[in-house]
């Protein structure tokens, strides 16, 4: 939000058939998490277009959000850890919660280092 309050983004759907598109404009920040996480939720037995072309900021929230749908969609490995806490197979349970963990420090340290190679990359224009 900006400092009256207005949201700094939209976002529009639209379905067709089994194949959803979602059209983000603006700044996906900790504010429009709410709104993206539902928008992919009652999309979720779709196949689905994420369409971020227009947007200018996409705070680590949403990519958090994005993560967590894409897990729990069906497939992968939410489906696998789903499927393992049903069977009582923890070692496999526990293996996916790792693996992920890893997973996501080490993402987490991709962007925090492409961002330092930006934030260099502006200071240096800004000079």
């Amino acid at each position: 939000m900006d400092e009256t309050g207005a949201s700094n983004y939209s976002i529009e759907l639209s379905a067709e058939g089994d194949e959803a598109v979602v059209v983000a404009r603006g700044e996906l920040d900790l504010d429009a998490a709410p709104r993206v996480r539902h928008c992919l939720q009652v999309l979720h037995d779709r196949r689905l277009v994420l369409d971020l072309e227009g947007v200018t900021f996409l705070d680590s929230t949403i990519i958090g959000v994005l993560v967590a749908e894409w897990l729990v969609s069906g497939g992968g490995v939410g489906q696998y850890m789903i499927e393992s806490q049903h069977s009582l197979d923890y070692g496999a349970l526990w293996s996916a919660a790792v693996g992920l963990t890893v997973a996501s420090a080490l993402l987490y340290a991709l962007v925090g280092a492409a961002e330092r190679v930006v934030l260099g990359r502006l200071s240096d224009v800004a000079r």
